[in-house]
């Protein structure tokens, strides 16, 4: 079987298919980031640089259908990475359709288009590949806050799963007692065995909103198993941090990128934005945990682990944006699981997996006031450490 990149319109990177060997083949991509430690990483090895140049298109698939390609376009976002499984790609459309196609020739193997005009999350969806008591599914969350469990073989609705196929996310505690609150998921879950871990995409504005709960959900039933507050509430550690009052039906502080996990410690990493509005605090005076911070849950019980906040009290958008990558970092001689946290300002943190304390030097360094009067800005600054540079001698002059 000839090797074969596709890619995805919009996208800004090609994958790899080839036929399945094994639980997850060398040739597959099962998940956004390659798999759950967002590792991006393919050990295909037969396109290098010495045959990349030589790469021709395969087949093309058009996201688009038919009928609308010359019509006005549509500001529909679509940054999805396809799946590929077993010799089938799987992919959706900011339109509401989601494919399966064969991997070697582009064929459609089947196609359906999401109801009542929902459509996937913008950066695809999620696959779990079964067990002894339930079969394979894709798990799709959708933009009006829905997860769907579909049959890789058929893409008909799982019955079993939820109430015919669908769990509805917008439930009261979510919703905060906030009217017609926005609510729904821009990217897919993450797996850790048949537990589903899945974000939240909110409103930015106003404060007032929708909550940005992580919540876990059993991938056979459908059942919610359980919710991790990202902004605690009355008797929970981090509630002193918010002025009072402030966190009250407060929006933001969710996770709309990818969430990664640590299968053998079942740890799931949440990279947490900011709160809304997130341009401006003085409504919510304090450091505002746990906003634009990487905390580690058990994935299993969505229990508190740790965190460890990138910015405090932030009035500048900079979320933890990056999906957490799991590494081994060698130092003084031993192997240390770690964890990379990336934020808006491009700093790159890299702290032990397990205790969420940082593996190099990071550094406070005070910061002026903001000029806005009633606005109360952190007095320092969180920054990675970056090691000092050596003078190079100037060269003796002739």
């Amino acid at each position: 079987m000839k090797p074969v990149f596709f890619a995805p319109l919009l996208a800004a990177a090609c994958l790899p298919w080839t036929a399945l060997a094994a639980e997850p083949a060398p040739g597959d991509w099962p998940s956004y980031g390659y798999d759950v430690a967002a590792t991006r990483y393919s050990p295909l090895s037969q396109i290098t640089p010495a045959n990349v140049s030589k790469l021709a298109l395969a087949w093309r698939h058009h996201m688009r259908p038919p009928a609308a390609r010359g019509a006005a376009p549509v500001n529909l976002v679509s940054e999805t990475t396809p799946l590929a499984i077993d010799g089938v790609v799987y992919l959706s459309s900011p339109l509401g359709a989601v494919w399966a196609l064969d991997g070697d020739s582009g064929r459609q193997i089947w196609s359906i288009q999401l109801p009542d005009g929902d459509a996937a999350a913008s950066r695809g969806f999620q696959y779990w590949a079964g067990d002894r008591t339930a079969p394979a599914r894709l798990i799709i969350a959708t933009r009006m806050g829905r997860i769907l469990a579909v049959s890789p073989q058929t893409g008909d609705l799982i019955p079993s799963f939820g109430q015919a196929g669908v769990v509805d996310m917008k439930t009261p505690d979510v919703l905060n007692g906030v009217a017609n609150a926005s609510y729904g998921f821009s990217s897919p879950p993450a797996m850790d065995g048949s537990i589903i871990v899945t974000g939240s995409r909110v409103q930015e504005s106003p404060a007032r909103g929708a909550a940005g709960d992580i919540r876990g959900v059993d991938a056979r039933t459908g059942k919610i198993l359980w919710s991790f507050r990202t902004i605690p509430r009355a008797g929970e550690p981090g509630f002193e941090t918010w002025e009072p009052g402030s966190s009250e039906q407060r929006s933001g502080v969710n996770v709309w990128g990818q969430i990664s996990v640590d299968t053998r410690r079942h740890i799931a990493y949440l990279p947490v934005g900011a709160p809304t509005y997130d341009r401006y605090g003085a409504d919510r005076k304090g450091m505002n945990l746990f906003s634009d911070s990487l905390v580690a849950v058990d994935s299993r019980t969505g229990k508190y682990l740790w965190h460890f906040q990138l910015t405090h009290h932030d009035i500048w958008d900079l979320d933890v944006t990056a999906t957490p990558t799991l590494i081994d970092v060698r130092k003084n001689g031993r192997t240390i699981p770690a964890v990379i946290a990336i934020n808006k300002a491009a700093l790159v943190f890299i702290l032990d997996r397990v205790t969420g304390k940082p593996i190099y030097d990071v550094e406070e360094r005070p910061v002026p006031p903001s000029p806005i009067k009633e606005e109360q800005a952190w007095p320092s600054k969180c920054r990675s450490w970056r090691p000092s540079r050596r003078k190079r001698p100037r060269p003796a002059r002739r």
